[in-house]
């Protein structure tokens, strides 16, 4: 039983990581870049701060921004799709 949960909740992560990098696609820019440094490149907040010439605080703040974005356009997405 616990390796059905184990599987499931990996299964649901997968598929939460992939819409989230197709959803990225449709970002900005400069969002784009961050979204691409953090989580498909797997860079720290600081490497991107060095990177970017920006301060690291300012990376987390900007990740937040564009993770609250993200949502907002799956709430979209989930409600065109249920209403098919």
């Amino acid at each position: 039983m616990f390796e059905d949960v184990t599987e499931n909740l990996r299964v649901e992560a997968s598929k939460f990581i992939e819409q989230s990098c197709k959803l990225a696609e449709l970002l900005p820019p400069d969002k784009k870049i961050l979204f691409r440094l953090k989580f498909q490149y797997g860079y720290s907040n600081s490497e991107i701060a060095e990177l970017l010439n920006i301060h690291s605080g300012n990376v987390s703040r900007k990740l937040q921004k564009i993770a609250e974005e993200l949502n907002d356009m799956r709430k979209i997405v989930r409600g065109t799709s249920a209403e098919r």
